[in-house]
Formats: structure tokens, C-alpha cells, sequence
């Protein structure tokens, strides 16, 4: 109890009373009470509860104790100050104080030298609060001022705002802080098992801390006690490398299929799924959510954008399923019964928004969350194979030693980059250790052959399978088509089409391959596709046409020259019945395209060019006669040979085609001379 004031006291100074129970009221200032007086007994017994408070949490927490703090003794080996661990504790508690202290706790606290005389100050109620703070220190907001004492202690010197308080230096704001290796470091050296495998994320403020984690867990780093053996995350190293953390899969290759059980026929049909999370503002997680979309030959796709509770890409086919089975007691009757759904994608949504909502919620606020399902049931299980492909393709196909290096240097300090290299194993197989097939400009520059042998094709299609296309065939084709979409030869299908076929690769003579669409009448009769019935016309018809120009002008010249198509099409519109989207293709990647030109590989299209020709160029010009590819051009004598040919010239600019036509100088005055009986092809099959 504070003594009244003087007059003069009460007019210069603001006297605060407080409590003789306040633990910062000394006893030794109640020496004037009575020994046995009610007050006296009270402050020993309230100061006996706050000493021992105080002793329970240095128990708890040996390193908070500064009362003994001195320097070290000049001459001596003894280290007697704190340690790192022991300054990231005190950090961790002085930013607490910080975070969670009302005013009055606040304004002690900065009057506070050090944390022993601050807690000699507090009141039980507060002690029992800090005691239950770090006896629950792995609860998400306690691990979070954690964090930021852990990235303060790297960034030590650095430009970061502080302020001091308890005796110490803390940040005072988390703006710039990242839980980059060395923090990493820090945390699984001084606090290996306060956070478990599946809780490590609560100390993450953003998906980037996430990803930096899973990354060093997936280089072999504090897996004793924050690896979760059975996570999906060691399948996927690759994709975590570039950023997709895969959650959870739905692996159902041994349950399909049909079978007998107890004396019924059991048919079961499943789906194969995949959850996994990229981060929002990770470069490769916009084209990673393109590619996936335009795979819709192969991929359901839904995801969701952070925190949202419905999905902002998901199928249009209503009540999809994952699993499904019917069973019947004889065989013959098992097409007669109807399925019985047993899981849904609906049901794997929700578990999606569970997981959602049980963890932390920066993770989730940050990042997009994918379920990616086979189209098809039955398939082996590949999606983590082509998750981490299709990531491989968006960053240019590294190497397996690039991929390490490129790793590396994002996430390990560079001074300890080299023993990283020098110590690191890498397994794969020898595909991947050389580069895929590069970029391919065939429009222009090549042409396949317009009539294969049907055999060859058949042959390969036999053994062309998904399990059996490589990642360079992948390449291939898609480089190839993508040179046919620059041209608009095809076109990407905006929604799902059921694919007529799909590409085969056959090496052609001159040792490079080729690509080739094995369509059968069949796939374009579904279409009700209807091409004009016109036979092709002898293949001595360039030869006739020659031979009865040369007759009526017996001093006439001509030239044989050849019609340039496209790489493997026709230069002339696809066909299309009304109401019919017309011929398509599907990668085995699982894109669906469209042709706008008349592929060389459906059946009867040469049929349908030479109509075409026939109609805009035979039945037009009688000095000139098409054949396919190949044309003869005829005139009366060199003057008629100049405007004949300025005449098709133009007539070739006007349709935006392109003909190979011999100088009028090089013209032949004898049929014989044009070797009329070979036709010009492209590159055919080995």
C-alpha cells in the first residue's frame, strides 16, 4: 500500500496505485502491516502460487530462464551465454508477449530488462497461460510465432524492422520472412518433434513454404522424424521438384475387371484419381491447369481456387462415378442388371473440402487444389506418371542431372550447392537422360506419302499401345501437331469428342518418322460422312491427256510438275455432313482435334481431291490436267507456254496454293520425255 501524498506531490506527479497483491509490489514495501495481518498472508501465499508458476515453466522450458545470464569469462573456453537454440526460444516467447499481451502486459513488458524479471511481475493467471502455451506449442498460432523467431534468427543483421523487448531483438513484422533451408534447418536441429508429418504444414504462412519443405523432404532431408513413409509424396518426386504436392490417389488396377465370388459374377468398373495442390502464383501452374484441360480424351478434371467451396473447373457429365460393380449368378445375365455406385466424384469432392478445412489455412488460401480421374475405367494406374510428364514437358524436358541442379539451386544455400551435386542419386531410365525430339516444321518443308502400304500400317497399330508410347513419341507427335495447328490444318476440339483414331508413328525411307492416322470406314460412316462416288481415273491419264494435246499440236510443248499438299493432307476443305463436327484425331496424351483439310489417311479422300480438282481445275483449263499431286501442262509453242503458265500461276495464288513447275525453257516437245508413268509422292515407309 502506497503511502498518501504529500500536497506538493499530489500537484507535480500522477501516483498509479496498485494492488499490494500485484506481484510487482515487492513485500518488502508492506513492512509496515502487521505479520499475521490478512494482506501480509495473502502476498506470501499469492507470491508462493507465481514462484512456483514461474519454476513450472522452466521446467517446461529450461532455455527461457535469463536469470543467471552473464559474459563469459575472458580467458575460458566455457560457454556459459545462450545458445542458437536457447535465443530462438527466448525470441519465440518475447514474440508471444508481443502478439498476444494486452496494454498493461505490453507496458511491463518494455519496462522488463529481461524475461525472468518480467515473469517475477506477472500475475498466476498469466504464468499458467505461458505454461499452457508451450506445453501446446504445436498448436498452429504457436508454431506460427515460431516460425517468425526461426526467420528473424537467419536474417540476423539483414533489413528487417525490429524492436527490442524482454532484454532481446524481434522482428516486428513477418513481411518478408520465408522459410527458406537454414530455417529448416534450425527448426528439425532444435524442435525435431514438435510438428509431425502431418502437421508440419501449420508452420508454413504460404504454399511456397510448403513446397520448399516437401522439396528438401524429397531430397532425403529430416525424414526420421517429418517423412511420412506412407505419403504418396516419395511417387511423385519429380512433380513436387516442380511444384504439385500430391495429396492423396485412388489406385484401383487390382479391383477391376470381372470375377467370380461366393458362386456370382461380380463385374466391377473404377476410375483412377488423383488429388494433389499447386501453388497460385507458381509460374507453371497456369500452363499445367491449360495442358490438363485440353487433355479431355483422357482427364476429369476439378479444381478448386483456394478457399472456395465450389470447383472452378469441373466435368459437365452429371453424376460421374469412380467405383461402380453388378453382380449376377450366370455370366449371360450380368448385361441385364444395372450398376450400384459405390464411391462418387461428388464423394471425393467432399473429401477434398474436409481436407480443406483441416489444414492450415494459409496453405489452402494459396494454392489450387486438383482431382485429376482417368476418362476411362479399368486403366493401370498412371496419372502421377503423367502429372509429373506433363510438368517435365511445360519446363523443356531437362535431364535428369538438370533437374537436379535446378532444384538445387532453388532451394539449397550456394555455398553448399556442390556436395549437394557431388552426393545427390540419380535414378532413371535412359530415355530421360537424353533430350526429346525438338521443334518440327514439316508444313512447307515435307511431305509423307499420300498412299502407304494398308499392311505396314495395320501392323503397327496392332502394337501401339498407351503402355508402349514413350515420352519421345509424346514429343514427336505433339510437335508435329502443333506445326499443323500454326497452319490451321487442325484445330483443338473445345469440348470432348469421341475419337475416331488415334496417331501411329512408322519410320519412313529416308530414316525420319512420320506420322499416319489409321481410320477405318467405320469411324467416318458414324459420322455420316458422304464423299462423292467417283473413281480415280486410269494412272495413264496424264499420258493420254499429253498424247491427244500433241496430236491436235503436233509442234507443242509441255511440262510435268507437281501440286505441293500439305504434310499429310489434301489442300482442300475437310468434309462435313450438317449437323456433324466432322473427322477427328485424340492424342495419347488425350487432346482432341479437329482437321480443316482432308487428312491423306481417310479412306477415299484421294478420291475426294481429285473430284475437287476435277471440278476447279480440269473441267476450267483444257491445257492442263491434274492427277493428285502430279499435273502435265501443255501449249502450242513457247509464247503460249509463257501466258498458260502465268495463267495457272495465278489461278494458284487466287486458291492459296503452291505448284513446282518447270522454267518454259525446260519444257519437253515429246510425251516420252515427261516419264508420265511415275507419279510425284511424298516420303513413304521404310
Amino acid at each position: 500500500m502506497s503511502p498518501p501524498p504529500n500536497d506538493h506531490d499530489r500537484k507535480d506527479k500522477i501516483r498509479i496505485l496498485r494492488s499490494p497483491l500485484d506481484p510487482r509490489i515487492p513485500i518488502s514495501s508492506l513492512a509496515g502491516l502487521p505479520d499475521d495481518g490478512t494482506i501480509l498472508v495473502l502476498k506470501h501465499f499469492y507470491v508462493d502460487v507465481c514462484t512456483d508458476s514461474i519454476r513450472r515453466l522452466y521446467t517446461i522450458v529450461p532455455d527461457l530462464d535469463d536469470s543467471q545470464d552473464y559474459p563469459d569469462s575472458p580467458g575460458t573456453n566455457n560457454q556459459t551465454g545462450a545458445d542458437t537454440g536457447t535465443d530462438i526460444i527466448r525470441a519465440w516467447f518475447r514474440i508471444m508477449i508481443l502478439n498476444d499481451s494486452d496494454a498493461a502486459t505490453l507496458e511491463h513488458a518494455a519496462m522488463s530488462k529481461s524475461i525472468d524479471k518480467f515473469l517475477s511481475g506477472c500475475q498466476a493467471s498469466q504464468l499458467e497461460m505461458y505454461c499452457d502455451f508451450f506445453e501446446k506449442a504445436w498448436r498452429p498460432h504457436a508454431v506460427q510465432y515460431l516460425r517468425v523467431a526461426i526467420c528473424a534468427q537467419t536474417l540476423a543483421g539483414g533489413d528487417i524492422k525490429t524492436i527490442q523487448l524482454l532484454g532481446g531483438t524481434i522482428p516486428s513484422t513477418t513481411e518478408g520472412l520465408e522459410m527458406i533451408k537454414p530455417c529448416w534447418d534450425i527448426l528439425y536441429r532444435w524442435f525435431p518433434t514438435l510438428l509431425t508429418p502431418w502437421t508440419l504444414a501449420s508452420i508454413c504462412s504460404n504454399f511456397e513454404d510448403y513446397t520448399t519443405v516437401c522439396k528438401l523432404l524429397m531430397l532425403k532431408l529430416y525424414n526420421d522424424h517429418w517423412y511420412d513413409g506412407k505419403s504418396i509424396m516419395g511417387e511423385c518426386a519429380t512433380g513436387v521438384y516442380l511444384g504439385f504436392i500430391p495429396m492423396s490417389k485412388g489406385d484401383f488396377t487390382s479391383v477391376n475387371g470381372l470375377k467370380q465370388e461366393e458362386g456370382m459374377w461380380v463385374q466391377r468398373q473404377s476410375r483412377n484419381y488423383l488429388c494433389g495442390q499447386m501453388a497460385i502464383g507458381h509460374p507453371l501452374t497456369r500452363a499445367f491447369l491449360s495442358e490438363l484441360r485440353k487433355r479431355t480424351a483422357s482427364l476429369y478434371l476439378v479444381v478448386y481456387e483456394g478457399t472456395l467451396a465450389d470447383a472452378t473447373v469441373h466435368p459437365t457429365e452429371p453424376d460421374l462415378f469412380i467405383s461402380r460393380h453388378r453382380s449376377a449368378a450366370a455370366l449371360d445375365k450380368l448385361d441385364t442388371v444395372d450398376f450400384t455406385t459405390t464411391l462418387t466424384l461428388e464423394e471425393i469432392k467432399n473429401q477434398l473440402r474436409m481436407r480443406k478445412t483441416s489444414m492450415y489455412d494459409p496453405i489452402v488460401v494459396d494454392s489450387w487444389q486438383f482431382i485429376i480421374i482417368d476418362r476411362e475405367v479399368g486403366l493401370p494406374f498412371r496419372l502421377i506418371d503423367m502429372v509429373q510428364d506433363a510438368l517435365l514437358m511445360l519446363v523443356g524436358d531437362p535431364s535428369p542431372r538438370q533437374m537436379a541442379k535446378r532444384v538445387i539451386r532453388e532451394i539449397i544455400p550456394s555455398s553448399a550447392q556442390e556436395s549437394y551435386l557431388e552426393d545427390i542419386e540419380i535414378e532413371c531410365s535412359s530415355e530421360l537422360r537424353y533430350p526429346p525430339p525438338g521443334e518440327i516444321q514439316h508444313e512447307g518443308n515435307r511431305w509423307r506419302t499420300y498412299d502407304p502400304d494398308p499392311d505396314i500400317l495395320a501392323s503397327k497399330q496392332s502394337k501401339t499401345i498407351p503402355q508402349n508410347i514413350s515420352r519421345n513419341d509424346n514429343r514427336f507427335i505433339r510437335r508435329a501437331i502443333e506445326d499443323m495447328e500454326r497452319y490451321g490444318i487442325v484445330s483443338l476440339a473445345p469440348e470432348y469428342e469421341d475419337p475416331q483414331t488415334r496417331p501411329i508413328i512408322i519410320q519412313a525411307a529416308d530414316g525420319n518418322p512420320d506420322l499416319y492416322f489409321p481410320y477405318n470406314h467405320s469411324a467416318t460412316s458414324n459420322q455420316g460422312e458422304r464423299l462423292p462416288i467417283l473413281p480415280l481415273p486410269p494412272q495413264t491419264c496424264l499420258s493420254d491427256f499429253a498424247h491427244a494435246f500433241k496430236q491436235n499440236h503436233p509442234t507443242a510443248i509441255m511440262a510435268k510438275g507437281s501440286i505441293q499438299t500439305h504434310y499429310c493432307a489434301w489442300p482442300m476443305p475437310a468434309i462435313k455432313s450438317l449437323g456433324k463436327s466432322g473427322l477427328n484425331f485424340a492424342t495419347w496424351e488425350g487432346h482432341v482435334y479437329r482437321w480443316n483439310a482432308m487428312p491423306f489417311d481417310r479412306p477415299s479422300s484421294a478420291n475426294a481431291w481429285q473430284y475437287y480438282i476435277q471440278h476447279f481445275l480440269n473441267s476450267k483449263y483444257p491445257f492442263v490436267m491434274f492427277y493428285l499431286t502430279t499435273f502435265v501442262i501443255c501449249a502450242t509453242d513457247h509464247e503460249d507456254a509463257h501466258r498458260k503458265t502465268e495463267t495457272l500461276l495465278e489461278e494458284m495464288e487466287d486458291r492459296g496454293w503452291r505448284v513446282t513447275l518447270p522454267r518454259v525453257h525446260e519444257w519437253e516437245g515429246g510425251v516420252e520425255a515427261l516419264r508420265l508413268g511415275g507419279l510425284f509422292n511424298g516420303v513413304r515407309p521404310a
